[in-house]
């Protein structure tokens, strides 16, 4: 049985670039709390699609 996959475009993608620019930037606690977002984020849309 094929894997369902979560419809594209939901930004998880995109939500890479400002979390990579934190961490190179040396913003700890913007980058922890992008980070935590998006893996929250993620998860309830992993949810939603199972």
């Amino acid at each position: 049985m094929p894997v369902s996959r979560p419809p594209a475009g939901q930004g998880h993608v995109e939500e890479h670039g400002p979390l990579i620019e934190a961490i190179v930037g040396g913003e700890p606690e913007r980058a922890a709390r992008l980070a935590r977002g998006h893996v929250e984020g993620f998860e309830q849309a992993i949810r939603a699609a199972i």
